[in-house]
């Protein structure tokens, strides 16, 4: 079984992105669909 994982292209992008209002909700369902951590109440710093 191939290991499931979320390829990013940079920490930095990735922060950039899921700080914007526009793609959040987007990165949550992914990572909640991929992994099944729901992490909408988590807040990045």
């Amino acid at each position: 079984m191939k290991p499931r994982y979320i390829s990013l292209l940079s920490d930095s992008t990735f922060k950039y992105l899921f700080k914007k209002k526009n793609y959040r909700y987007f990165f949550e369902e992914v990572i909640k669909y991929t992994t099944g951590i729901d992490i909408g109440c988590y807040q990045l710093i």
